[in-house]
């Protein structure tokens, strides 16, 4: 009878180590996916707010340029030599480049 015993401790500890053991393996199968989204969704997210602070950024620098534009003449005077254009009373002088020469 005591060998008996032992046997059915035996399985019942096998049996229940089993258990466990399928129980752990299917939480990993069920959340390593999940985990693996996660990681993603916080890639992009980060991406996405770096896109953010680049065009905040750039509507920051717009809206500063377009004061200027309305407030400061000597900007526009500037920005429109910068884009080829002249008073009347201006001569522009054009210098070949190097890479023209060739």
């Amino acid at each position: 009878m005591q060998q008996t015993e032992k046997y059915w401790r035996l399985i019942t500890r096998t049996a229940v180590i089993g258990v466990f053991v399928m129980v752990g393996v299917g939480a990993v199968l069920i959340f390593t996916p999940t985990i693996r989204e996660s990681k993603a969704r916080q890639k992009k997210l980060e991406r996405l707010e770096a896109q953010i602070k680049k065009e905040k950024e750039a509507a920051e620098k717009n809206a500063t340029n377009s004061r200027r534009f309305s407030t400061d003449p000597e900007f526009v005077e500037r920005v429109a030599h910068e884009v080829g254009y002249v008073s009347p009373d201006e001569t522009v002088y054009i210098f070949p480049s190097e890479e023209d020469e060739d």
